[in-house]
């Protein structure tokens, strides 16, 4: 069987998420809470946003600026949480088990992460039951947590009505995309090597980084790849980080024909978000979106 470029790339796509974390088996929430409830609207993948502890008419950043983390809320009532300051301390000894105790001291109180399983106690008061399996605070395992929580849109908010240091805990988040568009397919009329020369005089007209056209031939047909690197993009990034780089700020784009059409691939600059949340990432894909959609729309016509 044959597949084309666009869906081999799509599959590839899908395993990697899979293996990041699988939502598999039958909805044992569903079947309870049929329709549009807050149940169905609370499952998916939240990315950390923000969050504050609201204390005796005070409110103060839990994890300081621009904290990290993520939530995810399965379709068969399981649930995962981890939150994290925007950067931790880095182990002068390079083992997990040999932190000095500033260290360790650091990292338990920047941090925090729990797992179990979830139900809905209210839908309208909004109110949702964690069950704790695990936690890195231990005092909570085999425990319930109330949450109360509020969709609008992409938009959760997670209200903890009582902190284990006082005071209440706001959190808000937003969806993870779907990763069916992250995929950007162009087509054209000209030939496979046309789009090559036009992408590369398009770099150098504005300046970026050409690094070349390779060819492979798949089963399915010939594959030109294509590196190219916007430095204005990796200003934003470099940073918190040279290994940030192997995301951006270059691009991978492939360039093939299907039924006598070519087309031209690449990753939405978004998927970063996914891999690496952090608002400086997020601004970074925010700025190369529309400069590599330009660059496609521009060598397609």
């Amino acid at each position: 069987m044959k597949c084309s470029f666009k869906e081999v790339a799509s599959v590839l796509l899908v395993v990697a998420v899979l293996v990041v974390g699988s939502w598999s088996g039958a909805s044992k929430v569903w079947a309870q809470e049929k329709g549009t409830g807050l149940v169905q609207q609370i499952q998916g993948s939240w990315i950390l946003v923000s969050i504050y502890k609201e204390q005796d008419d005070k409110k103060t950043e839990h994890l300081g600026s621009n904290p990290r983390g993520s939530i995810i809320f399965t379709p068969d009532g399981r649930y995962s949480a981890i939150l994290m300051r925007a950067s931790l301390p880095k182990f002068a000894s390079n083992n997990r088990i040999k932190g000095t105790i500033e260290e360790n001291q650091a990292v338990v109180q920047g941090s925090f992460a729990m797992f179990g399983t979830y139900t809905v106690a209210s839908d309208k008061e909004q109110t949702v039951n964690l069950h704790v399996e695990g936690s890195t605070f231990p005092n909570w395992d085999g425990q319930d947590q109330i949450r109360i929580m509020t969709v609008n849109g992409d938009e959760l908010k997670i209200v903890s009505p009582f902190s284990p240091t006082g005071g209440s805990i706001h959190m808000t988040l937003k969806r993870a995309k779907k990763n069916d568009d992250l995929i950007i397919v162009r087509q054209t009329a000209k030939t496979p090597e046309a789009v090559v020369e036009s992408i590369k005089a398009y770099a150098e007209e504005k300046k970026w980084v050409y690094l070349g056209a390779n060819k492979v031939k798949p089963s399915q047909g010939e594959v030109t790849f294509i590196k190219i690197c916007v430095p204005s993009v990796g200003k934003l990034l470099w940073p918190l980080g040279l290994k940030l780089s192997a995301m951006l700020p270059c691009g991978n784009l492939g360039v093939y024909q299907k039924d006598g059409t070519t087309e031209i691939s690449m990753l939405h600059p978004r998927y970063m978000q996914l891999i690496y949340p952090n608002p400086d990432v997020e601004k970074a894909s925010a700025l190369a979106a529309p400069l590599f959609t330009d660059l496609l729309d521009t060598v397609t016509k």
